[in-house]
């Protein structure tokens, strides 16, 4: 009777004309099931403990529970420009010390409404203006505000820098996110993360909008453990911030004609905010003058070179443009120091490289700001004489009308 509870027999066929009795144990399956699952959840239990103790270590070093998955979990998906900055980001880490709004913009929270007598400036561009190098309270958006709060003028000043983003992305972002924000002057610091598109040729608009990480990445980011060994153990290759073009690579006339348009276009999109556009050249490892940071531009001579011609026309483009534009111009390259100090990479100033640059942006602001400034005053005088003027009519009909109103009584 056991043997019949255990086991269980099923007539599967003849042999030599007898029937063969086939024995299963269905035992064995069901430990083979729980050792399995056993497998399983101990897994899992490491892997939560193992979560638990780097959460706990990174806390211990004052770093957040993103710090080594920090590329990744910087970004989100945006419908016009691809992808922005994800709004709420805070990063800390032994390299980054970056903190981003409600809005997803790197800085302090920003209020809709703005005070009438504070001036407001945008700053728009790629990761040279985020401060990919730099903590938050050495990014360039911070440093112009002090600058010029130094210099008696009353700005907030805007970091609207994504790395990455090309022209056409910082359009768009600016028509989407930004233009509610009313800024009376919108400085833009762009070029460079176009070259790629400019040597490309006329590549659709579409694709000239990189898309976020796939949702999945930007899932497994929010785990400690896996940045831990996806970024740290197995690091990726690092990164590179230059094209990688063949000796002798051109600009095409197709992609050069875009790139004109699009920052035409950049250039009178902010006009039509009733802001004022200000163009700067970027400091990059191309500028002329530059000294020991050739290596940044390529691995042999001639890819050095021929990066070095791409950069050089970008610049001279985009000073054209901002002339034929009359649009405020800033100089830069062969006016700030390009070397080892003040050049992080190929486009990424340092801390050093961004007090020069933010020098040059405060010289060029301050005479539009006292300009302003100016205006406001005479437009405030205006309005006290009208109203002075009202008050007068005013009180001169009252004067006629009382002895009428005595004579009636």
């Amino acid at each position: 009777m056991q043997q019949n509870i255990d086991q269980e027999e099923s007539n599967d066929g003849d042999v030599g004309g007898h029937s063969v009795a086939v024995i299963r144990r269905p035992g064995w399956r069901r430990r083979g099931l729980f050792i399995a699952v056993a497998i399983l959840l101990g897994a899992s239990l490491g892997v939560l403990i193992a979560e638990a103790a780097l959460r706990i270590y990174v806390a211990a070093r004052g770093w957040t529970p993103n710090c080594y998955a920090t590329g990744i979990s910087f970004f989100v998906p945006h419908p016009q420009a691809g992808y922005m900055l994800r709004p709420g980001l805070r990063v800390r880490s032994s390299t980054y010390d970056i903190t981003v709004n409600s809005r997803g913009l790197r800085g302090p929270e920003i209020p809709s409404a703005k005070s009438p007598d504070v001036v407001r400036i945008l700053v728009v561009g790629g990761s040279a203006v985020f401060g990919y190098l730099v903590p938050d309270a050495q990014d360039p958006c911070r440093m112009l505000e002090a600058c010029l709060r130094e210099r008696g003028h009353r700005v907030e000043v805007i970091n609207a820098g994504v790395p990455g983003y090309n022209v056409t992305q910082c359009r768009a972002r600016l028509q989407a996110d930004l233009a509610p924000l009313r800024p009376d002057v919108v400085l833009v610091y762009s070029g460079w993360n176009d070259i790629p598109w400019l040597i490309a040729g006329a590549a659709p608009l579409h694709r000239r909008v990189t898309p976020a990480p796939p949702w999945w990445k930007r899932a497994l980011v929010h785990s400690t453990l896996y940045g831990f060994l996806r970024y740290r153990l197995f690091p990726p290759a690092e990164p590179v911030f230059t094209p990688p073009p063949a000796p002798g690579t051109r600009i095409t006339e197709a992609g050069a004609a875009v790139f004109e348009r699009e920052y035409r276009e950049l250039v009178r999109g902010i006009r039509q905010l009733g802001a004022i556009p200000v163009v700067s050249e970027q400091l990059t490892a191309a500028c002329s003058g530059c000294s020991d940071v050739e290596r940044f531009l390529g691995a042999s001579p001639e890819q050095v070179e021929t990066n070095r011609r791409l950069g050089q026309w970008v610049q001279q483009a985009v000073r054209r443009i901002a002339e034929e534009e009359g649009a405020e111009s800033v100089a830069v390259c062969g006016v700030v120091t390009c070397d080892g100090t003040t050049l992080g990479d190929a486009i990424h100033p340092t801390a050093v490289g961004y007090q020069a640059i933010v020098a040059r942006w405060c010289e060029a602001l301050e005479p539009l700001l006292l300009q302003r400034r100016s205006s406001l005053g005479q437009t405030s005088s205006r309005n006290r004489a009208v109203e002075h003027a009202g008050g007068s009519r005013e009180a001169d009909e009252g004067d006629r009308s009382d002895p009428v109103a005595e004579t009636d009584g």
